[in-house]
């Protein structure tokens, strides 16, 4: 017999959680974005440890990263580096970025921060010999080793991930001289080893940007020997050789493009003029490695455009098919993101942005719950 004040306490106690296959449990949480994540892992010990486990990290990464999955363009987001280091949706329903500022990452260093790359929702930040390897959405981060020599303020990174062994890796290409004549000294730091170690020589000449990480490869803008036109290097992570990726037919003026990923694909930004006048075209290699790929998909007039917008570089497609470009102005203090509707053919100012060191740094990046430290958890720091 069952007292009423047995019965009682029982009903205060509210629902209980169904007991459900470990298995089931997995396939549900590994389907939700990283800030419900983040908060379950304080409903128990069992899914605390499931959340945390390497197996189950690596499963909700690949479902976020799928392309032809929703749950890909949820997590996708732009840090923004300018005053402060911020976090942009600009998939909201709303239409209005959703923008958020991550206080622990601006401490990190105090002078200006720059973007060294992104991958897997790691995104390697930069000041100086300083190098911060952070997850923006679970504001851990990671101080990496110092390297050995100094390098020039004309140093440039790339950072991607290295499937055959399982590990990230940082390059780094040091100038020999300020006038990239020359070549170029290059060091490679995989994550695990934690250590730098040089490698073979960079062989181009000209400055690239950040490192694009598509297909296994970084790649970035180069000029060839004779500084007669650009070129795209690349720099496989598992060989660790240096090669160079056939561009698109641009035509027979000196090419003036820049670089980015498009749908997981590598795309060049073509500035040329078409009937007279200024133009923009995006090219995308629908298959890595195959030159006759190279397929022509949009064209922005810059007639109409606002003047006080200058040099176009992507970012990424939003779910409803507009190109998300940032852009550095005429001005020295000038920055914008900026979105083009190609069915409309209208651009946009999204966000204006107020810099005061005359350097915009903007990058695309994925929620995911890949930890800076690794599998072992070492050296964590999180605000």
């Amino acid at each position: 017999m069952v007292r009423k004040e047995d019965k009682r306490n029982k009903s205060m106690e509210g629902p209980t959680m169904p007991n459900l296959p470990n298995e089931i449990v997995f396939d549900i949480l590994s389907r939700l974005p990283v800030r419900s994540l983040l908060r379950f892992r304080c409903v128990c010990k069992s899914w605390n440890a499931l959340i945390s486990d390497p197996h189950f990290v690596k499963t909700h990464l690949n479902r976020a990263t799928t392309s032809d999955n929703n749950t890909y363009q949820q997590s996708q987001r732009i840090l923004i580096l300018s005053e402060t280091v911020q976090s942009m949706d600009f998939e909201t329903s709303s239409g209005d970025p959703s923008v958020v500022e991550l206080d622990s990452l601006s401490k990190i260093s105090k002078c200006s921060l720059f973007i060294a790359g992104s991958c897997n929702g790691l995104v390697c930040l930069e000041c100086n010999q300083d190098i911060f390897l952070c997850n923006p959405a679970t504001r851990e981060y990671r101080k990496l080793p110092t390297p050995g020599h100094c390098p020039t303020i004309l140093t440039f990174y790339g950072f991607g991930y290295d499937s055959s062994i399982d590990d990230y890796k940082m390059i780094r290409i040091i100038p020999n001289n300020m006038n990239y004549l020359g070549i170029s000294s290059a060091d490679v730091l995989t994550l695990k080893t934690n250590s730098w170690r040089r490698i073979s020589d960079w062989p181009w000449r000209g400055f690239p940007d950040m490192g694009v990480f598509v297909n296994g490869a970084l790649h970035w803008l180069a000029n060839d020997a004779n500084y007669v036109d650009y070129l795209i290097a690349s720099f496989d992570l598992a060989g660790e050789k240096f090669k160079e990726v056939e561009k698109p037919n641009l035509g027979d003026e000196k090419s003036n493009f820049t670089i980015g990923v498009l749908g997981g694909c590598l795309c060049v930004f073509h500035y040329h003029h078409e009937n007279g006048s200024k133009a923009s075209t995006i090219w995308v290699l629908k298959q890595y490695g195959v030159k006759e790929s190279w397929t022509k998909t949009i064209t922005i007039p810059h007639f109409g455009v606002p003047k006080c917008l200058n040099y176009f570089v992507p970012l990424c497609i939003t779910k409803n098919g507009e190109l998300l470009m940032r852009v550095n102005g005429n001005k020295l203090y000038e920055a914008y993101l900026v979105m083009y509707n190609p069915i409309e053919k209208t651009l946009k100012i999204f966000r204006d942005l107020m810099i005061t060191d005359g350097w915009f740094r903007a990058a695309t990046y994925i929620e995911s719950l890949v930890s800076p430290n690794g599998d072992k958890g070492i050296e964590r720091t999180q605000a």
